[in-house]
């Protein structure tokens, strides 16, 4: 019974603490046996469940932790578990002694493949299962499980996380189920096979490509990478230097703190479009998605602003009571989803109610980073991590924290677009993984401000609010962009360059906007 794959549930019990000593120190062939094993969804078989979103979360349900089980023809009395199993282990010729004096509690949720996982992630796991012969089919794969947990591990919606368990086929209401008379939930409604955990781990991101910890990082190799990666995203913003920086931090930004209502760091970037010819305009957007977030990203979402997606979409999770089950949105999605709205697809037309609603959704995303899901009598918000890139012709009608111009460099730049965009995905193609483990390691980054640099920016901050249109607003976003350059370049502390990049990035940004300012008609 040492082959992890073949343990069972009955083996664990026994060799409890041993087992989740192995569980924790996983060799990358264990893990796959493990995925593998998901194909088969043989009762009772451990199998291992990565990065999928809790989706829902359903009332706690209460099991007979521990029974006696009576022979009725020799009277003989076993003790059974009734850990990770749906059902008592009750024979045709016995009976269950007292099953309501040891109850326990545990947690029930659901787990779900969020649809904002790029394909590329799905491959890189396929590629660590390719030492095992039964891999995965893609036909075979499930999306959704219904999870049952038995410590207190705070369980949080949208999160990512990492099951090992046992998985078995949801129990139908039966003569064998120790829940039948208070668990409430519509059975039609929950995924078809369930997993009893024996290990939880909470994770930041799905690039399996980081699977191992991150080691030191080599600040000349991601200063390298930077370089490279930003020259690339100039080609595609028509030669912008400055565009290609900011969208850089825009893809490497998450909320690193919260103060009160605010999320700082958070980075909703307006890239106005007003100097890009219409023909190019219109199919602009969708091809930025495709080369950069949909090919380095391990998750984003394309969301066509167009009249009728407004007015049809369920974009907020919404509360159905008539299955007790929460019904999906498309903005539920796990931290770490970079989402792009083509608002160059918004033609003239009405907004109906539901439109406008989602407006308002978009806002309070952009504004604050949480959505208030919709439960019928009541609201309530959720914290979210979601950076949000806006494409549109003019300034868009959200809100953003940085927006700015895009400036063509010349007119071959616009010329050439179609070729610059194929020419760096045929550049990256050989790179990818490169760009992919820098983007998410990025995110993972902590960063700190020194007490010497703490000064440096107190003393231009007083020579700043000189000018009486700089606001304490003004310094944050200065903050913001100076960390994520120095993220980007690889360090761990704030220095003086970083600074001072963020200021001319910021000064150049505003310069532009007023130049557009006075130069519209």
């Amino acid at each position: 019974m040492n082959t992890i794959s073949n343990w069972t549930r009955e083996y664990f019990i026994s060799n409890q603490e041993s087992c989740i000593q192995k569980l924790n120190d996983l060799s990358l062939e264990e893990r796959a046996c493990l995925k593998s094993n998901l194909k088969f969804k043989e009762c009772g078989q451990l199998v291992l469940v990565d990065c999928f979103m809790v989706s829902d979360i359903c009332e706690n349900e209460f099991y007979c932790e521990k029974y006696q089980v009576k022979n009725d023809n020799d009277g003989s009395i076993r003790i059974e578990n009734g850990k990770y199993a749906d059902k008592l282990n009750i024979g045709d010729d016995e009976t269950c002694e007292n099953p309501t004096e040891h109850l326990a509690e545990r947690q029930v949720f659901i787990i779900s493949k969020s649809d904002s996982n790029n394909l590329w992630t799905k491959e890189v796991d396929n590629h660590f299962m390719n030492s095992n012969k039964r891999k995965i089919d893609e036909d075979s794969e499930q999306k959704s499980f219904l999870v049952k947990l038995y410590d207190n591990t705070e369980v949080i919606l949208n999160e990512l996380v990492e099951i090992i368990g046992f998985i078995y086929p949801t129990p139908q209401y039966s003569s064998g189920s120790i829940e039948n008379e208070d668990f409430n939930e519509d059975l039609t409604q929950l995924p078809p096979y369930n997993i009893h955990v024996v290990s939880l781990k909470k994770r930041r991101h799905n690039n399996s490509l980081l699977f191992k910890p991150i080691s030191e990082s080599d600040s000349q190799i991601t200063e390298d990478i930077q370089r490279e990666l930003l020259n690339l995203l100039k080609q595609i913003l028509f030669g912008d230097e400055l565009c290609a920086t900011f969208l850089l931090c825009h893809l490497i930004s998450h909320v690193y703190s919260r103060v009160n209502d605010d999320a700082l760091g958070k980075f909703t970037l307006n890239l106005i479009c007003r100097s890009v010819p219409a023909e190019i305009l219109k199919e602009y957007a969708i091809k930025l998605y495709n080369v950069i977030f949909e090919t380095l990203l391990p998750n984003s979402i394309y969301i066509p602003m167009t009249i009728e997606n407004l007015n049809s979409t369920q974009f907020v999770p919404k509360k159905d009571y008539t299955t007790n089950r929460l019904s999906a949105g498309l903005l539920q999605l796990p931290s770490g989803t970079n989402i792009l709205l083509d608002e160059t697809k918004l033609a003239n037309g009405k907004l109906d109610h539901s439109g406008c609603t989602a407006i308002s959704q978009f806002s309070e995303l952009i504004k604050t980073q949480q959505l208030s899901y919709d439960f019928q009598f009541y609201k309530i918000p959720y914290k979210t991590d979601n950076p949000v890139l806006i494409i549109s012709e003019g300034k868009s009608l959200l809100a953003s924290d940085f927006s700015i111009p895009i400036k063509p460099n010349d007119e071959d730049c616009i010329r050439l677009i179609n070729e610059n965009f194929a020419a760096v995905m045929h550049y990256m193609r050989p790179k990818l993984n490169a760009f992919r483990c820098y983007l998410t390691s990025c995110r993972l980054q902590s960063f700190d401000i020194g007490d010497e640099e703490t000064k440096m920016i107190e003393a231009d901050f007083v020579k700043m609010r000189e000018n009486s249109n700089f606001q304490v607003e003004d310094l944050h976003k200065l903050l913001v962009i100076s960390r994520l350059i120095g993220i980007s370049k690889g360090l761990k502390f704030l220095d003086k360059s970083s600074w001072e990049i963020a200021k001319h990035m910021e000064s150049e940004r505003k310069d532009r906007l007023e130049k557009r300012n006075v130069n519209e008609p």
